[in-house]
């Protein structure tokens, strides 16, 4: 821990006194997050590992600002992967997958072709997903931010009452073009109203369920009941009659009920929002993305606390299979940007003139970057020098104690993928199992070449674990042993065993072979050794398996 540098005696209030007297906690409370938290991390290992599935536990619990422990003790692995969905769809949490082919255009912003309603082909800039979930996270402090500003000083903050206003109405207008059940309010006598219309200026105009004259709520008349009223059930009629110098109330009380309920929920609506338009392709309003770009572009990183992100919360992004795209070129300026002391707010802040749009970018604080890599395609000492220098790097090797009948599913261990609890019976024992063929893997080639636990989890969870364990060896661990070894069957011999190859015939059945320019004689290639993989069943099979680990 950190305490263990100091003193015993050492007197951290008088410490942190001193030195916000002088202006540097703020400095030293953003080298802290830096050190204590890493943004940029790439789970690496040999296939089989759990890279993605513990990618997926530590993005949840990011976005749920708690620890991975304390996340497995409370759900099972099916709440987590339904959480996990559920950040998806707010905004939380996107997944990219690197290719050969993905580039700076996909990934960050790139010209794209377009149709128009007349079904014509135009051009323009599109956002990539890199950039959609900043604009995601960047928001989220904005907003955050915002409701610590109107919370504090209401009376004084009329901008920020106007930006909120603007949100709700161009809430309601996208209610409206959907026909949702949103547009039905309901007054304090649990009359029901419908909202008619929304003119330019934001004044809502609404009308009885059978009758036939509008009532308007101009947006000032709403503003006075927000600068005076924190809770819509609490509000006194008569007194409201005074402050709006109106006959009738009723109207005014349910617009504002429900302008109460948005100014709750407005983080989670807006994220939903911008995920569907920018993270699941669906259109929303331009107009309000534009907008929510502006003020981002406004936003004062500097001015936030600590409390802003806290209530805006983590985002993250999953980039699966990183070492098979060109990093340097999906990256491209912004592989500086990602640096956690060059992120926006923190005191080395670089932003960057985006080449497409021309627009100013920063990457906001509270975005983490999550890869996963397959070190049997590629090694780390084989990525980009710069790449390197920016990630960190955790290891996921493979783990054959997980491989016991009879855990439970709550085991804090378990890091494969998820399923059903161990509660196969097989009389095979699979860590020595898979401990064996990888001792031999390491020593024969080298620890990237080895097998993980993920391959075999599937025999513990299986109705017929022994079938489902020769499918397995015969369709995955075998093929992945003949391209480590690029089809030699030598040195697979020595991993598996002389029990699974049996010999083509050799003196026996002669083979004539075609003439070549050397002339050399048949009997060179007739006298070589030739295998072929046996096919084993049953009891056969069993044994055979067991002999890898029993000689």
């Amino acid at each position: 821990m950190i305490c263990d540098y100091f003193p015993e005696n050492f007197n951290f209030i008088y410490f942190f006194k001193c030195l916000r007297s002088l202006g540097y906690v703020r400095y030293l409370r953003s080298l802290f997050c830096l050190f204590m938290q890493y943004k940029n991390l790439i789970l690496f290992g040999p296939p089989g590992t759990g890279k993605t599935y513990q990618a997926a536990h530590m993005a949840v619990a990011l976005a749920a600002d708690t620890s991975e422990e304390t996340l497995r003790h409370k759900l099972s692995r099916v709440q987590i992967r339904q959480q996990f969905s559920r950040y998806q769809q707010e905004g939380r949490i996107a997944t990219v997958t690197f290719h050969q082919s993905f580039s700076y255009e996909d990934f960050v912003e790139g010209i794209k072709p377009f149709k128009n309603q007349h079904q014509e082909l135009y051009y323009d800039v599109e956002d990539g997903i890199f950039k959609q979930i900043c604009y995601n996270a960047a928001y989220a402090l904005l907003l955050a931010q915002q409701q610590r500003s109107l919370r504090k000083a209401k009376d004084t903050s009329r901008g920020n009452y106007t930006h909120l206003h603007f949100e709700f109405v161009d809430y309601l207008r996208r209610m409206m073009q959907t026909g949702s059940k949103e547009v039905i309010f309901e007054t304090p006598s649990q009359k029901t109203i419908t909202l008619e219309n929304i003119n330019q200026q934001g004044t809502l105009a609404f009308a009885y369920e059978r009758g036939k004259r509008t009532y308007t709520v101009s947006h000032s008349k709403l503003a006075d009941m927000y600068r005076h009223f924190d809770d819509p059930a609490a509000i006194d009629a008569q007194a409201l009659k005074d402050l709006l110098k109106v006959p009738h109330v009723a109207i005014y009380q349910a617009a504002f009920t429900r302008f109460k309920e948005f100014e709750q929920t407005r983080l989670r609506t807006y994220n939903y929002i911008i995920n569907h338009r920018q993270l699941q392709g669906q259109q929303v309003s331009e107009e309000q993305y534009q907008h929510m770009k502006q003020e981002i572009a406004r936003l004062d990183y500097t001015s936030l606390r600590q409390e802003d992100y806290d209530r805006a919360g983590n985002f993250v992004l999953l980039i699966d299979e990183i070492n098979r795209g060109n990093v340097a070129g999906i990256l491209g300026e912004l592989i500086t940007l990602i640096e956690a002391d060059k992120r926006a707010g923190m005191p080395e802040a670089t932003q960057t003139l985006l080449p497409y749009s021309r627009e100013r970018f920063s990457i906001p604080n509270n975005l983490y970057i999550i890869g996963t890599m397959n070190t049997t395609d590629r090694s780390i000492e084989a990525m980009d020098a710069a790449l390197r220098r920016r990630f960190h790097f955790k290891a996921l090797t493979p783990l054959p104690g997980l491989l016991t009948a009879n855990k439970t599913d709550d085991d804090a261990s378990a890091v494969a993928e998820p399923g059903a609890p161990y509660q196969a019976k097989i009389d095979i024992d699979l860590n020595k199992l898979l401990t064996t063929l990888n001792h031999r893997l390491e020593r024969l080639l080298d620890a990237d070449h080895t097998i993980g636990h993920g391959y075999l989890m599937p025999v513990l969870q299986a109705d017929d674990p022994a079938q489902a364990l020769h499918d397995i060896f015969y369709q995955q661990i075998l093929p992945l042993l003949q391209e480590f070894f690029f089809a030699d069957a030598r040195p697979i011999e020595r991993v598996i065993g002389k029990a699974f190859f049996e010999d083509l015939p050799t003196s026996s059945d002669q083979i004539h072979f075609a003439d070549t320019r050397e002339h050399l004689s048949d009997d060179a290639y007739n006298t070589q050794p030739a295998y072929r993989i046996r096919q084993l069943e049953g009891e056969a099979f069993k044994q055979a398996v067991r002999q890898i680990y029993e000689t």
